[in-house]
């Protein structure tokens, strides 16, 4: 039997990357010309997050301390490895070359972005999920890796930076869930609501009616807070329809009659504006404004009374929410950025944000605001007919 075929019988060395690797002196010897590079040291000792720097056998010759204390190992414990083996990634050693050289590794990200960015010397940008052993359990890590190439004194290296955002994953499948069983409750409340409206009669039909609405504006919000939390990369389209300002002022005065917000509080609707008609998304149209005025009944006291008024010109119809207190003046410029707020609670400040995308980003307005001794001021301007209807035979 020949040479080859022992080694065909034996197996490959790899599926994937190289299978070399440097021995532990040759890599105490990277790890020497690499830490003495005045640019790359700066980097290891400034760097807030997680950073390394590989050899071109992908093992870790120089790691800030932010990654030590992460992966807990000291950096005589780490040095030579590979990523996936100093966060024990269960299929590290799959083969006897060790991470990157097994079946799986072909297709994870990190072992992907670490060879790309070696063979086009470019830098390569990945997210992967990774599945670890720690303290005796598997665990799924879900990790931003970030490869990038460096040459010092002839020789090819990559900066590694990584980002743990696990968390973050996490947040966006609950998010997912969460949205997804909602909208399940919500279409069943629509459901039986129209059932009972078509069944209702006199004053019993209005309250049904009522009911029906709000369960509507409610399928509706979920739609946009969805689009909301993920406002970078938004997918919303509006549904265009036939609007009065008229439906606008009752809906509004609807809307905030019983709402707690609202309680020993007066809300005076202008009934002096143009019976016109425009298109626009009632639901986007409403959300803004039930903003706006949540907004001024909160900063309104007891017997204050908050204005609505409403107005119009050829091509605009605007909306504007009046109450008597003045903004904070170190609010006022980041009045509209996210999380910002003039409580201290957390998870507020994403009412002004959200009049904003919506109104501007969404609808392609105008909102805006001001505030001094004589009160604060919002308002909205939305088109009559709006620049592209995509969706609608209007």
């Amino acid at each position: 039997m020949d040479l080859m075929e022992v080694k065909k019988q034996m197996g490959p060395e790899t599926y994937f990357a190289t299978p070399g690797r440097a021995t532990k002196e040759e890599v105490e010897k990277q790890n020497s010309i690499v830490t003495s590079h005045p640019v790359v040291n700066a980097l290891l000792n400034m760097s807030s997050g997680m950073l390394a720097i590989l050899n071109s056998d992908r093992q870790i010759v120089a790691i800030n301390q932010q990654l030590l204390d992460d992966l807990g190992l000291n950096s005589s414990q780490i040095m030579g490895l590979r990523l996936g083996e100093s966060v024990q990634c269960v299929h590290a050693n799959d083969m006897k070359a060790g991470c990157g050289t097994g079946k799986l590794c072909k297709s994870c990200p990190a072992a992907i972005a670490m060879v790309a960015s070696l063979a086009n010397n470019s830098t390569e940008k990945r997210k992967c999920a990774i599945t670890v052993t720690k303290n005796g359990k598997q665990n799924d890590i879900y990790l931003s890796v970030m490869c990038s190439p460096i040459d010092i004194e002839g020789y090819k290296y990559q900066l590694l930076y990584i980002q743990d955002i696990s968390a973050e994953q996490k947040w966006a499948a609950m998010e997912r869930v969460l949205f997804h069983d909602i909208n399940n409750i919500v279409a069943g409340v629509v459901s039986i609501s129209n059932l009972l409206e078509m069944e209702s009669e006199g004053t019993q039909k209005e309250m049904v009616t009522q009911i029906l609405k709000s369960s509507e504006r409610l399928s509706k919000e979920v739609d946009s807070q969805r689009t909301l939390l993920n406002s970078e990369n938004y997918m919303y389209k509006p549904l265009w329809s036939k609007i009065t300002l008229d439906d606008i002022a009752t809906e509004i005065s609807g809307l905030f009659e019983h709402h707690p917000a609202a309680k020993g509080k007066n809300l005076n609707v202008s009934t002096d504006f143009p019976s016109i008609e425009f298109v626009s998304d009632r639901a986007i149209i409403l959300k803004i404004l039930d903003n706006m005025l949540v907004n001024a009944f909160e900063a309104s006291e007891i017997d204050d009374t908050i204005k609505v008024s409403l107005s119009d010109d050829e091509q605009k119809v605007r909306i504007s929410v009046w109450n008597r207190t003045e903004i904070d003046k170190n609010v006022k410029p980041r009045i509209f950025q996210r999380n910002i707020s003039t409580k201290d609670e957390r998870g507020r400040g994403i009412g002004t944000y959200s009049m904003k995308f919506f109104g501007e980003d969404i609808l392609g307005g105008k909102v805006e605001f001001k505030s001094d001794q004589n009160g604060t001021e919002f308002s909205v301007s939305v088109n009559k007919q709006p620049p592209i209807i995509e969706n609608n035979p209007l």
